[in-house]
């Protein structure tokens, strides 16, 4: 946890503090690298361009937000950023195949909280359309609220509720077929 005191020292010019701030950032930053880019190098370069640029914009923080929530802000907008270079192809809300997904009444809200870790939910949540995938990292792995979470994406609150109803949908679609040895 990153004291207050820290991050007024740290905006105050304070390149120490700036530095706890930067050390105690760091291993956040990559657990959401690590899920939103799927490999361990490119989750280290976007790890080292986010502490990069929390470090030369220091200045431009606010305080409106927490820290947490700005340092994963610039994480996820460096993320996105570079899949726009990349020229991949975000799924859009009004994408009818994820409003009809009939539910077998067992939580994937449950199976994602608790199985995480395992290999079969981080290989179907990077199965995920990048808009959806955002929001379960940061959901489930970092623990954030909605309002956390709209703030980093800049999206409506109702949008993240969204996004989370549909990838849950999604993923029990995935860990279905996965189960059943991919025969639905």
């Amino acid at each position: 946890m990153i004291s207050e005191e820290i991050v007024n020292l740290a905006k105050q010019g304070d390149r120490e503090a700036l530095v706890v701030i930067l050390k105690n950032s760091e291993n956040a930053i990559y657990q959401t690298a690590y899920y939103l880019t799927k490999n361990e190098a490119d989750a280290k370069d976007l790890t080292q361009d986010t502490l990069l640029r929390v470090y030369q914009k220091f200045h431009t923080y606010q305080g409106q937000a927490s820290i947490k929530v700005w340092v994963q802000r610039i994480t996820t907008n460096i993320f996105l950023d570079k899949v726009r270079k990349k020229k991949a192809q975000l799924f859009s809300l009004d994408n009818e195949a994820y409003q009809y997904i009939p539910d077998e009444g067992y939580s994937v809200e449950e199976q994602v909280e608790g199985q995480m870790k395992s290999q079969e939910v981080r290989e179907a949540v990077q199965k995920l359309p990048e808009q959806y995938k955002l929001v379960v990292v940061l959901r489930y792995l970092q623990d954030m609220t909605y309002k956390e979470i709209a703030d980093i994406l800049e999206i409506p609150e109702n949008t993240v509720k969204t996004h989370l109803f549909r990838a849950r949908k999604h993923l029990k679609e995935l860990l279905r077929t996965s189960m059943c040895g991919g025969v639905s």
